[in-house]
C-alpha cells in the first residue's frame, strides 16, 4: 500500500521518494525541471559538490586553472601522470620517461605515416617498418631520392659524423659499413655506392661506377693513416681476386719487416702466380693509350745517369748533395758506375767511387771526351732526427714474404 502527500508540485510518497515536477518519482529525491539549490554550499566562481567522509554535503572549488583536473583526493591540480605537449618541468629521469613499460614497440607518426620505430631489443629504425639487419642498432632508409644519413658541420673545426668501435685488437669489427645494393637485399643492376665521404665540396663524384666507397675533397678525396709504431703495418690495403683462392694484394705506406715500402704487392692464397709490376699509362700521337713498366729488383737501390766531360784524361761527377745523402756505398755493399764514351775511345775507367760521386780516368793521358754514365748504388737506411733507424733498407736482398701481411 501507498499512501502520498500531493502538493503543487511536489509529491511525497510513503515509500519515502520525493519528487519534485514528477508524479513518480523513481529516487529519494527526483528532480524533472530546474535546478536544485543548497544554501549552505553558494558561493562565487564555478564549484562543484562532493561529499565528506560523513557523507555531508560540501562545496569543492575550482583552483581557476583551466589546464587543471580535479584529483582523487579532491584537490585540483595538473594531472602528475600525463606530461603537456607545451613541455614539463621537475620531470624525475629515473621516473619520467616517453616509452613503454612492457614489452611492446614505440612508434612515431607524422601525417599519420610511420616515421620512426623503436623495437623492443633496442633497435631504432627510420624510415623503414622492416628491420634491415639483426644486429645494427640504428637502421635508416630514405625514401625516393633522399639520402639516409647526413652528417654536416657548420663550423670550420670538427667533423660531421663519427664512427668507430671501443674494442681494440684483432677480430671481425668495423667502425661503419655501407653498401649500394647487396644480395641479400636484391639483386640490382643500378649503379650506386656504399659509403660516400666528402668535404669542401658540392657533391661527390663517381658514385655511378659501382664502388664501395668514394671519397671527395679538395686537396685529398681519401686519407688513411695506420697509428701502430711497430711491427708490420699499412695506411691502405686494397685486394682483388686472380682465381680460386688466390687474392692480389696492395699495400700502400706499408712496413714489413722492419722496411718501409711505398707500396708492397703480393698474391696469396697460395699458387706461383706473381703480382704483376707497377705501370703507368702513356697516350701516342694518335691517342692509342699503352703501359709502361718499372723496374724492379732483387734489391733497393737508387740510380742516376747523366753527362759529363773528361779533361786532361780525368773528370769528377758530383752526385746531387740531396741523393749523396740517401745513398750507402762501402766495400760490401759497392755503387756500380756504367760509363759510355760519346767521342774518341779514350779508355774510359771508374778509379774512385763513394755516396758523393765518382771519379772517370782515360788510359790515354790528356784524352778529352763526353761520354754517357749510369751509377747504381743502395739506398742507405733511413733515421729519425735522434738517430733512431725507421726503415732498412741496406742489406735486403730478396725479403722473405710474412705468412700474415697487414
Amino acid at each position: 500500500m501507498r499512501i502520498g502527500i500531493l502538493i503543487t508540485g511536489l509529491l511525497i510518497l510513503r515509500a519515502q521518494n520525493v519528487g519534485i515536477g514528477v508524479s513518480s518519482p523513481t529516487e529519494r529525491l527526483h528532480v524533472k525541471e530546474g535546478a536544485v539549490r543548497v544554501e549552505g554550499i553558494s558561493g562565487t566562481g564555478i564549484a562543484l559538490v562532493g561529499l565528506d567522509p560523513d557523507g555531508v554535503t560540501e562545496r569543492i572549488d575550482f583552483s581557476g586553472n583551466a589546464g587543471d583536473f580535479l584529483r582523487g583526493d579532491g584537490t585540483w591540480g595538473p594531472d602528475l601522470g600525463d606530461w603537456n605537449l607545451t613541455g614539463n618541468s621537475g620531470t624525475d629521469p629515473t621516473i619520467n620517461f616517453l616509452g613503454t613499460t612492457d614489452a611492446q614497440e614505440l612508434r612515431i607518426r607524422t601525417n599519420n605515416t610511420e616515421r620512426m620505430r623503436f623495437l623492443v631489443d633496442g633497435r631504432i629504425l627510420v624510415g623503414l617498418t622492416t628491420p634491415l639487419h639483426s644486429r645494427a642498432v640504428l637502421q635508416v632508409s630514405g625514401a625516393d631520392t633522399l639520402r639516409a644519413v647526413y652528417g654536416y658541420k657548420a663550423s670550420s673545426s670538427g667533423v660531421g659524423v663519427v664512427l668507430g668501435i671501443a674494442t681494440q685488437g684483432n677480430g671481425p669489427r668495423a667502425g661503419a659499413v655501407g653498401y649500394g645494393a647487396q644480395q641479400t637485399a636484391g639483386p640490382t643492376s643500378a649503379p650506386g655506392v656504399g659509403l660516400v665521404g666528402m668535404v669542401g665540396v658540392s657533391d661527390f663524384l663517381h658514385w655511378d661506377m659501382g664502388p664501395g666507397i668514394v671519397g671527395t675533397g679538395p686537396n685529398h678525396g681519401i686519407v688513411a693513416y695506420a697509428e701502430n709504431t711497430s711491427g708490420d703495418r699499412a695506411a691502405g690495403r686494397f685486394e682483388a681476386p686472380v682465381s680460386g683462392t688466390q687474392i692480389a694484394r696492395a699495400l700502400v705506406a706499408a712496413f714489413i719487416g722492419g722496411t718501409q715500402y711505398k707500396i708492397w704487392g703480393q698474391v696469396t692464397g697460395g699458387g706461383s702466380f706473381t703480382p704483376p709490376g707497377t705501370s703507368t699509362v702513356i697516350s701516342s700521337s694518335v691517342g692509342s693509350l699503352h703501359a709502361l713498366v718499372c723496374p724492379e729488383s732483387p734489391e733497393i737501390f737508387f740510380m742516376d745517369r747523366g753527362e759529363a766531360h773528361l779533361q786532361k784524361g780525368e773528370a769528377w761527377v758530383a752526385f746531387d748533395p740531396a741523393l749523396a745523402f740517401n745513398l750507402y756505398v762501402s766495400e760490401q755493399f759497392p755503387m756500380y758506375v756504367f760509363l759510355q764514351g760519346l767521342g774518341e775511345d779514350c779508355g774510359l775507367y771508374v778509379a774512385e767511387r763513394d755516396r758523393t760521386g765518382f771519379r772517370v780516368r782515360s788510359t790515354k793521358p790528356d784524352c778529352e771526351t763526353r761520354f754517357y754514365w749510369w751509377a747504381v748504388a743502395r739506398r742507405n737506411d733511413t733515421y729519425t732526427p735522434e738517430g733512431l733507424r725507421i726503415s732498412r733498407h741496406v742489406g735486403v736482398r730478396l725479403p722473405e714474404v710474412p705468412q700474415n701481411t697487414p
